[in-house]
């Protein structure tokens, strides 16, 4: 259990006792000691046996209160001098716009005395008090005669407001955040990503999704593993447990190698040879014609069929699919014809010398 206590701080919408003489106050000013006062007073001062006069007083916003308010009880410190007088009072409240007033209570005259009202609950709404109705609330005093005989004076120095409250208990339960979509996720580099995000709900705040601060580095132009992060804090500044999503951005397209010149190359033993070579490119990478490995055994002096090949990797050591390219050395056709020509001569020979 805990209590608040509020005093009058602003005029109220009923100001019908006097102020003290010569001070120039208003006259909540009059009643607002933390320590009663008795030479510091608003008064009523009559021998009108009809007399009934209500002051009130604002008593603007609590500060330190909070969680299930019991009751209500108004306080006033109260004196009077007469002789064969009857005066009456009773504590005023008014809330959501209405005037209610508490049991009649005698006036004793001679000494200050506390006349005090609880109540505890709203009697506009009928229902437990919230701290709205609280911060709305004026309070004050009704002071009536029942008899008079003479002139009378009645003396309110001192009026406040007791808040009796159940404090809620501290909220120490952190909420919690739901991923959306899978924990991990990958995406070929270059593609779009469009991030599920998350939810959050907390045991007291409830949904408190628009909250998330959500941390998401993923660049979808370079190839990487990236960590997107969720957190969130209630409004006791419980912070929840982390939450993150992986991302993988990957490049899994081959690069692909443009061979240059012709795919067969047809040589003679003796000529020489110079590869054309090639040209490769990757999604990712780009020009990486400077990374072509060539395997290339051509040997011109024996006549054989050589196979050059080109192969290349990117960065994410995706291979390409091997070019090739055939050449083929083939013995010289003029030798052939050479020896023809010896055989034919010497027949030749042969015959003109068997004919002599």
């Amino acid at each position: 259990m805990a209590t608040e206590i509020l005093r009058p701080n602003e005029v109220g919408d009923l100001t019908e006792f006097n102020p003290q003489p010569g001070l120039g106050e208003a006259n909540y000013e009059d009643v607002d000691e933390e320590v009663l006062d008795s030479e510091d007073i608003v008064y009523i001062g009559t021998d009108d046996a009809d007399f009934n006069a209500i002051d009130l007083y604002g008593l603007g916003n609590h500060s330190t209160g909070s969680g299930t308010i019991n009751s209500v009880k108004v306080c006033a410190m109260c004196d009077g001098q007469a002789e064969d007088t009857t005066v009456n009072l009773k504590i005023a409240i008014k809330t959501g716009g209405t005037l209610y007033l508490g049991a009649e209570q005698g006036l004793i005259f001679g000494s200050y005395s506390e006349y005090s009202q609880t109540w505890a609950i709203n009697p506009k709404t009928e229902l437990a008090w919230t701290w709205d109705d609280i911060d709305a609330l004026q309070a004050g005093l009704n002071s009536y005669a029942v008899y008079v005989s003479e002139t009378a004076e009645i003396y309110l120095a001192q009026i406040y407001v007791e808040i009796d409250y159940t404090e809620t208990p501290p909220d120490t339960t952190p909420p919690v955040i739901t991923r959306l979509g899978d924990v991990e996720e990958t995406i070929e580099v270059g593609d779009t990503y469009n991030d599920a995000g998350a939810t959050a709900l907390d045991e007291t705040d409830g949904d408190i999704t628009e909250n998330i601060v959500t941390v998401n580095p993923v660049n979808v132009n370079v190839v990487g593993v990236y960590t997107v992060t969720y957190n969130v804090s209630d409004a006791a500044l419980n912070p929840a447990t982390e939450v993150t999503r992986t991302v993988n951005v990957v490049d899994t397209t081959i690069p692909v190698i443009t061979r240059l010149g012709e795919a067969t190359v047809n040589l003679t033993v003796g000529d020489s040879y110079e590869d054309d070579g090639a040209t490769a490119s990757d999604n990712y990478d780009g020009d990486i014609t400077d990374s072509i490995v060539t395997v290339n055994p051509v040997n011109t002096a024996v006549a054989n069929t050589y196979t050059v090949t080109y192969n290349v990797v990117d960065s994410s050591s995706n291979p390409a699919v091997e070019v090739t390219r055939t050449v083929i050395v083939s013995e010289a056709a003029v030798t052939a014809v050479t020896q023809k020509t010896a055989r034919n001569l010497k027949l030749l020979f042969r015959n003109r010398k068997v004919g002599r």
